[in-house]
């Protein structure tokens, strides 16, 4: 689990990820949020549903994972299945911003389409 101090570094890390990426096709932009669970960090945007703007969808962007014994970070993406899988241009880094800039950069664009 991550402690308070890792947390908090995080969030401040995580900031340029959360500027919404607005799209032609959807009127309110949402917005883009972040949840910890144990050792992860998952990435979601947060929208209207197309067929009922009352109801909000979560769409998954991408998880980070810290792994404490190795002191390192991965990254994972969502397939179109719905699986996660490690994201294999750029699958560890020590720091947490290394993979942030790559989420931002999408070359290979799995993270935001």
């Amino acid at each position: 689990m991550l402690n308070d101090l890792e947390r908090k570094r995080a969030e401040r890390t995580l900031v340029p990820l959360l500027r919404p990426r607005l799209s032609s096709h959807v009127k309110d932009g949402g917005r883009i949020a972040y949840r910890f669970s144990d050792h992860w960090i998952e990435l979601f945007s947060v929208r209207p549903a197309w067929d009922d703007p009352s109801e909000l969808i979560e769409l998954p962007i991408a998880k980070f994972r810290y792994i404490r014994v190795r002191e390192e970070w991965s990254l994972f993406w969502n397939r179109q299945s719905g699986k996660w899988r490690a994201y294999q241009p750029l699958p560890t880094a020590e720091r947490l911003e290394t993979l942030v800039d790559e989420v931002l950069a999408d070359p290979h664009c799995c993270f935001w389409g």
